[in-house]
C-alpha cells in the first residue's frame, strides 16, 4: 500500500470518528421531559416549562425526532431566552456590587460616623432578590405581590432601625405600603375576576400586619397612630366585603388554603 493510500485511509478514519462523535453528541444533546413531553433538541439540565429533569434519548428515538421535526426546534427557543436572562442577572449583580463597594468607600472616606452605605447595601440586596424572584419563579401574582409587600416592610423597618429608630417606618411608611397593597389587590381582582379568590390569603396577611402595628400603637411603641388606624380600617372593610360577597367561592378557597 502506497503512502498516499495510507494517508487517505487514515483521513477517512478520522472523518468517520468525527462523524461518530458528532452523532453521539447529537444523541446526548436531545432530551425529552418525562412530565410535559417537551423535546429539547439542544439539551439542558431542566425543562424550561415545568423545571423537571429531562431524560436522554437513544439513537433510534433521536433519528425519529429529527425526521419528524427536522433541525428546527418543535417549540420556541426557550433556552436562548434563559441564557439572556441569566446574563442580564449577572450583569445587574455586577453593577450592584460596584455601586455598593463605591458607596462603602465614599461612606468610609467622607462620613465615617454615619453608616448610610448599609442602607444602600440592603437596598441592593433587596432589589436583586426581588428581581431574581420575579423572573425565575412561576408563582402567581398574589404570591409575588405578597412577597414584595412583606419584604418591603422588612426593608423599611430595617432602614428605620439603622437610622436611629425614630418610628417613621411603623407610623407612616409601612401602613402606606399596606394601603398600596390593598389598592393593587382591588384592581387585580377586577382584572382577574375568574380567580379573584386567590388574593384572599394576601388580604388576610395584610390584615394581620396592620393589626400588629395597631397593637404596637396601643402598647405605646408608636406615638401617632392616625395612618395605622386608617390602614387597619380600610383593610378590615375590604376583607369583610370579600368574605361576605364571595359566598361559596370564599369557602372553597379557605378549604383549599387551610384545609378547614
Amino acid at each position: 500500500m502506497s503512502k498516499k493510500e495510507k494517508a487517505e485511509k487514515k483521513s477517512n478514519k478520522k472523518i468517520k470518528a468525527a462523524a461518530s462523535l458528532k452523532s453521539e453528541e447529537n444523541v446526548r444533546s436531545v432530551k425529552k421531559c418525562p412530565q410535559c413531553g417537551i423535546i429539547l433538541l439542544q439539551g439542558g439540565d431542566t425543562c424550561p416549562f415545568c423545571h423537571c429533569v429531562p431524560e436522554d434519548q437513544d439513537e433510534e428515538t433521536v433519528a425519529q425526532i429529527k425526521k419528524t421535526f427536522g433541525s428546527g426546534a418543535p417549540y420556541p427557543d426557550i433556552m436562548k431566552k434563559q441564557r439572556l436572562v441569566r446574563f442580564a442577572l449577572r450583569l445587574i449583580l455586577f453593577i450592584m456590587i460596584v455601586i455598593t463597594a463605591t458607596s462603602v468607600a465614599l461612606n468610609f472616606a467622607f462620613t465615617p460616623t454615619i453608616w448610610w452605605s448599609l442602607i444602600v447595601m440592603a437596598g441592593m440586596i433587596y432589589g436583586y432578590v426581588m428581581l431574581d424572584y420575579w423572573i425565575k419563579h412561576d408563582a402567581g401574582f398574589a404570591n409575588k405581590i405578597g412577597v414584595q409587600i412583606f419584604v418591603s416592610i422588612l426593608f423599611i423597618f430595617l432602614a428605620d432601625y439603622l437610622t436611629g429608630n425614630r418610628g417613621w417606618a411603623l407610623q407612616w411608611v409601612i401602613p402606606s405600603i399596606i394601603l398600596f397593597g390593598d389598592a393593587v389587590v382591588f384592581f387585580l381582582m377586577l382584572l382577574n375576576r375568574s380567580r379573584w379568590t386567590s388574593y384572599l390569603l394576601l388580604l388576610i396577611l395584610m390584615e394581620l400586619a396592620g393589626a400588629t402595628i395597631l397593637f404596637l400603637f396601643f402598647a405605646g411603641y408608636i406615638q401617632n397612630g392616625l395612618l395605622v388606624i386608617i390602614c387597619i380600617a380600610i383593610t378590615s372593610v375590604f376583607l369583610l366585603a370579600t368574605v361576605i360577597f364571595g359566598d361559596a367561592k370564599i369557602t372553597t378557597e379557605l378549604k383549599r388554603r387551610f384545609h378547614v
